[in-house]
C-alpha cells in the first residue's frame, strides 16, 4: 500500500491553527449531535479512511478523528498562560477584533500579537502530536 505525501506531511500553519480555532464551538456541537446519536460506544481500529467500510465504522472513525484533534486544541488550551487564556477566549470564543481585544486589555498591538503567536504555537505544537492521518480525514471532511 503506497503512503500519500500530502497526508503524511500536512503543514500547521497559523491560518490552519486559526480556522480549528474559529471552528471549535461548530465541531464541539457536532461532536456533541453525534454522541446522542450514539447509545453504545464502538471501537474501531483500522486503517481505512473515512468513507470506507460499515456506517458503524465510518461513524466511530469521524466520532474518534473529532475527538482526537479537539481534545489536542483543548489540551494546548488549558495550559495556556492566564494572560493568552484571556486573549483566546475574547478573541475565538466572544469574537472581539484585535483593535478591541488590545484596548480591553491595556496591552499594544504587538503583545497581542505576541500572545497571538503563543496561542497558536501551542495549539499547532498538540496537533503535531496527532497522527497527520487523522488531521487530514477531519480537515478532508470539512
Amino acid at each position: 500500500m503506497t503512503q500519500n505525501p500530502a497526508v503524511d506531511e500536512i503543514e500547521i500553519t497559523p491560518q490552519l491553527v486559526d480556522w480549528l480555532l474559529w471552528n471549535l464551538p461548530a465541531f464541539k456541537e457536532q461532536l456533541g449531535n453525534m454522541e446522542s446519536l450514539s447509545s453504545t460506544s464502538v471501537v474501531v481500529l483500522t486503517h481505512r479512511r473515512i468513507g470506507h467500510g460499515s456506517a458503524v465504522e465510518r461513524f466511530a472513525i469521524e466520532r474518534a478523528t473529532i475527538t482526537m484533534v479537539l481534545d489536542a486544541v483543548e489540551r494546548a488550551v488549558r495550559y495556556l498562560h492566564p494572560e493568552c487564556k484571556r486573549v483566546y477566549r475574547m478573541k475565538y470564543i466572544a469574537g472581539y477584533r484585535n483593535s478591541q481585544i488590545a484596548r480591553r486589555l491595556f496591552i499594544s498591538r504587538r503583545t497581542l500579537q505576541r500572545r497571538l503567536d503563543t496561542i497558536r504555537e501551542a495549539v499547532a505544537q498538540e496537533l503535531r502530536k496527532v497522527p497527520p492521518r487523522i488531521l487530514h480525514d477531519m480537515l478532508a471532511h470539512f
